[in-house]
């Protein structure tokens, strides 16, 4: 049997230089010392009371601390793997090349996947021992362990695949690995508020009987359950380990790791097809290609010419300039010539083909239906007014952190793969204009997108001070001060964006440094601290870093001073620390300002 020659070139390209093995050293590194500090935090009450039934029970949380996160680390590094491998080449203008080969696209797609899942196996295989440890303990059966292991593989291959699939669907990379998290963000928070949802209105998906079943329930149940870290939960005893189903009035049970893994295979099954599709497209005929051998008179020649060039002219034209501007980039003027380029730039959409119009506006009116949903509860259910607040500011503040952080990444490497930063850079404009246009114009776009959130976010808001009586809404003081750390979160994050785009030549790898370094300080971090020190006091160190823990401390305040100060203090961190990277920013700009005007 043949080799394909993608999967060798893509092994090889992968070992060739040390990422491959830092990243396996890091990735078992890291679980080693979860483990370790999880017993450490654990043991404790063993040492108080020893037995068997202690050390079962300890070795079962420390199988359920590993499995989650292991499930959640998939999530973040399968689709790391293979978001720029078509993209990057088309970029380069390497996958012509790929295409125009004996061989076929289905081939491409599975060397690239393969050579990302071969790498996959090895760090599941180096993480096997660390997790193994726990049958030392007991309390983990070979099952458990079995559809752990089962559970992992194929969440992973699944991320690889949405991975693969955007890139195949991208022009750059960059777009690729956005494009790449944005879907997995969408899955997973979209799943977990299903979840929540039917748990917090305690709503049951059937009564016994097929007339009574809530279908609608339902499915929220199945969908919930589709979220690969609820269904390690449940598999690990966390959560409840069947969801009823209806099948001709009589009910079975299917355990929620079966509905994530069936989904997530069916999944992985229609974008190997679509990613194998978007490799298919013909390329366009270039216009200076000769059909005919036969030389044709001038004339002749000239008019024949022009008419098979106007339309392939003209074709070009629309696909280079496929954007759709918001009416209010032409309205506001700004004397910075950067900002202004920037904020027409944020403000621009790419029109996109008949069936992504298609499915997002199938999309677009199921959010629409739950949008006015949440706006008349807004308005008559003032019990509810305190559940929607918090759970559009635990979601607006995950969207606008990435999308700064994102948007900041590409301010200097877009301009160096366009090759516009020499000419910007040789310009008449100073450090601190540049730095002004790149750093507003993302915090500008990020408060225009966020206008349809404040209808359904200021009837939240009751006019009292006190924050004792929570059945009429969100305080006064709890939003100023969600407010203000929105503002100092999304400045520090797009001032950490730009910092790491200024160090890192393409687009890509800023992209993944930063959303590197946010799952390190919002992840990785507050997992090591509570381990280290338990829950509670670390609770009180991360929420200074943290949004979703700030907001979880802001909404259990009862002073108001006590909410708005607290707020306060945790904006100004957020400003100071966005404030010192941006003066070491601004230093090493105006060093090469220097450099350059010395030269």
């Amino acid at each position: 049997m043949e080799w394909n020659p993608v999967l060798t070139r893509e092994m090889r390209v992968r070992w060739r230089d040390g990422r491959a093995f830092v990243l396996m050293l890091a990735y078992a590194t890291f679980f080693a010392l979860v483990l370790g500090w999880s017993y450490r935090g654990l043991s404790s009450s063993l040492a108080h009371n020893p037995g068997w039934g202690n050390m079962m029970a300890l070795g079962r949380q420390l199988f359920s601390a590993l499995t989650w996160m292991q499930t959640l680390g998939w999530m973040l590094i399968a689709p790391s793997l293979t978001a720029t491998s078509i993209a990057g080449e088309r970029e380069q203008g390497l996958l012509e090349g790929l295409q125009l080969s004996p061989l076929v696209p289905s081939r491409i797609v599975w060397g690239k996947l393969l050579a990302a899942c071969s790498f996959i196996a090895l760090m599941i295989l180096a993480s096997l021992p660390i997790v193994a440890t726990c049958f030392l303990l007991g309390g983990v059966s070979p099952a458990d362990f079995m559809l752990a292991l089962l559970l992992h593989v194929v969440t992973a291959t699944t991320g690889a695949i949405i991975g693969l699939t955007c890139s195949a669907w991208s022009r750059r990379g960059s777009i690729a690995l956005r494009m790449t998290f944005a879907l997995i963000i969408m899955w997973n928070i979209g799943s977990a508020i299903a979840y929540l949802t039917t748990i917090a209105f305690r709503l049951p998906a059937s009564t016994g009987t097929t007339a009574t079943v809530n279908w609608r329930i339902l499915f929220l149940h199945l969908f919930g359950y589709t979220n690969p870290i609820l269904a390690s939960f449940a598999l690990v005893g966390n959560m409840p380990r069947a969801v009823p189903w209806i099948v001709a009035s009589l009910p079975w049970a299917m355990p929620p790791w079966a509905i994530s893994i069936i989904f997530q295979c069916a999944l992985s099954a229609a974008l190997l097809w679509s990613a194998t599709r978007a490799l298919r497209k013909p390329f366009q005929e270039q216009y200076w290609i000769e059909g005919k051998k036969i030389v044709a008179p001038p004339r002749r020649k000239a008019r024949e010419l022009n008419a098979t060039v106007a339309p392939i002219r003209s074709n070009a034209d629309n696909a280079q300039s496929p954007w759709w501007e918001l009416p209010l980039s032409s309205l506001v003027q700004f004397s910075n010539p950067v900002l202004q380029r920037e904020w027409r730039g944020k403000l621009r959409m790419r029109k996109a083909p008949l069936l992504v119009i298609v499915f997002e506006s199938a999309l677009g009116l199921i959010v629409g239906y739950y949008y006015f949903q949440a706006l008349w509860w807004a308005f008559f259910e003032p019990s509810s007014r305190q559940t929607i607040w918090w759970v559009l500011a635990v979601i607006a503040i995950i969207v606008v952190g990435l999308s700064c952080a994102i948007m900041g990444a590409g301010a200097f490497t877009r301009e160096r793969e366009a090759q516009t930063w020499e000419a910007l850079n040789l310009s008449l404009l100073s450090p601190r204009q540049i730095i002004t246009g790149k750093l507003v114009a993302p915090l500008l776009a990020c408060m225009i997108y966020s206008l349809p959130l404040w209808p359904l976010l200021l009837p939240c808001i009751r006019s009292t001070v006190s924050t004792g009586d929570s059945s009429q809404g969100i305080a006064f003081t709890q939003a100023i001060a969600t407010a203000l750390v929105f503002g100092g979160m999304a400045w520090c994050y797009t001032i950490m964006g730009m910092f790491i785009s200024w160090r890192c030549r393409r687009m890509a790898a800023a992209v993944g440094w930063t959303l590197g370094t946010l799952f390190f300080l919002n992840v990785f971090l507050p997992i090591f601290i509570g381990f280290s020190v338990g829950s509670g006091p670390a609770l009180d160190v991360v929420r200074w870093w943290q949004p979703l823990i700030t907001f979880l401390y802001l909404g259990t305040r009862t002073q108001a001073g006590s909410v708005l100060f607290n707020g306060t203090l945790i904006a100004l961190v957020f400003g100071v620390v966005g404030s010192i990277l941006l003066g070491f920013l601004y230093r090493s700009m105006h060093v090469t300002w220097r450099e350059r005007e010395d030269s």
